[in-house]
């Protein structure tokens, strides 16, 4: 029993920290149009894109995220979250399967959350003017200036936490269940 629950107990924080990472939204730009005030934006999620952009339409339905990869995609981040809760489980009940499973979730989401970092590259690189992965531009026109902020936000941070915690937890339920148990 020593060791098991507070192994249990990372597992399903990671589950945790997997759903929260698909509430919030991983990548976030801002547009402000200064004689207008108006505010657009893209919120970029670990399930795809939403957005009310109007004057940038045409570079954003490019990178917008059909329909059916944005319901895989949850399928694939839920049913990953349910893998880490089901492991917490198995961990409880001495089984070395949950060692392995916590560690193959782990690894995929975190090369699922490292492989977002070039799609976002190729999408501010091709948009009209290139804008900043993160920061700010300002943008001066004749008819129009617009005022930019990019930023990641909380969801991507919580993908590394949750991915690199499953990782971790999956090492060290390897550790503990070593010395016992079926698997």
């Amino acid at each position: 029993m020593t060791g098991r629950l507070p192994l249990s107990g990372l597992a399903l924080t990671a589950a945790a920290l997997v759903i929260l990472s698909t509430i919030y939204p991983w990548w976030v730009m801002n547009v402000r149009e200064l004689t207008t005030n108006r505010m657009s934006y893209i919120h970029i999620y670990a399930y795809g894109l939403v957005h009310n952009m109007t004057e940038l339409r045409q570079w954003v339905l490019r990178h917008e995220t059909p329909p059916h990869l944005m319901l895989a995609a949850r399928a694939y981040l839920y049913s990953s979250a349910a893998l880490a809760a089901a492991s917490a489980l198995l961990i409880f009940k001495r089984r070395r399967v949950a060692s392995v499973l916590l560690a193959a979730v782990g690894a995929v989401y975190l090369a699922y959350t490292l492989a977002f970092l070039p799609v976002l590259h190729e999408g501010v690189t091709t948009a009209p003017r290139e804008i900043p992965m993160q920061g700010e531009l300002w943008i001066y026109e004749v008819f129009y200036s617009l005022h930019v902020v990019t930023y990641f936000d909380v969801g991507y941070y919580l993908s590394l936490a949750s991915s690199l915690l499953l990782v971790l937890t999956g090492l060290l339920a390897a550790r503990v269940l070593r010395g016992g148990g079926a698997g």
